[in-house]
């Protein structure tokens, strides 16, 4: 695990896109990480690799600046450099859930029958992979329920979900999920033996980190200004 995150810290080093956030769960999620190294730094030099502040998409929430960061370029980025390096990617990570379970209704309900996937977004090596970005539902479900029906269908060994940080989250369209959310959930649910090994990153952009210190210091000088008032009374 310790190789992992010195890898990380190495490859935060000056880079516009960086992982701040990381927590590893499941069972056997350090052998996992053992196990899956190489492909799981690929997935750290990609995210690290990403170029330009991504903010293209224009929002019309006043509550917002003009133009917030866009997971679709960002997923597109991702996508482009994943499967240069042979991640094969949706359209051929497909379960097929047949959704056919008449012993499940009552009183004779005649149901229709419904063909259905499941698919994950990248998968080499028997590592699933998950770009989340979008709604605040789809993240825990990834790792609770999506990631062990591929497990135990044989198709990964072990899964990486990607999510921002809160502090990105506030510079994109309300709802979108972010690590520290994924992280609450996780703790208060706890393992369970079905559960995946599952390594969570949190990603932020290097001008959501400044806008960060700006405020903490505020907030320091604020408390500050307070003692010199309680002292001057």
């Amino acid at each position: 695990m310790n190789e992992l995150k010195t890898h990380i810290t190495n490859k935060n080093n000056g880079a516009e896109m960086q992982i701040i956030g990381f927590y590893p769960f499941g069972p056997l999620i350090d052998q996992s990480v053992i196990q899956k190294m190489d492909t799981l730094k690929e997935v750290v030099d990609v995210i690290t690799s990403m170029k330009g502040d991504f903010k293209l998409k224009e929002s019309k929430e006043k509550s917002k600046n003009r133009l917030v960061f866009s997971p679709s370029h960002m997923n597109a980025y991702i996508d482009q450099k994943l499967t240069s390096q042979n991640w094969s990617s949706k359209s051929n990570n497909r379960i097929v859930a047949d959704y056919n379970e008449a012993d499940c209704f009552l009183g004779g309900y005649q149901h229709r029958k419904i063909v259905a996937y499941r698919e994950m977004d990248f998968i080499k090596n028997r590592v699933g992979l998950e770009i989340q970005m979008g709604k605040y539902a789809f993240m825990v479900y990834n790792i609770s329920a999506k990631m062990t029906i591929f497990r135990k269908s044989g198709k990964i060994d072990m899964g990486v979900e990607v999510v921002v940080l809160q502090d990105m989250a506030k510079q994109m369209s309300t709802g979108v999920s972010f690590f520290e959310q994924c992280v609450w959930d996780l703790k208060t649910r706890g393992v369970a033996d079905i559960d995946t090994p599952v390594i969570v990153f949190g990603i932020i952009h290097h001008t959501c980190i400044d806008v960060n210190i700006q405020n903490i210091r505020m907030a320091e000088n604020n408390n500050n200004d307070d003692d010199d008032n309680e002292d001057d009374e």
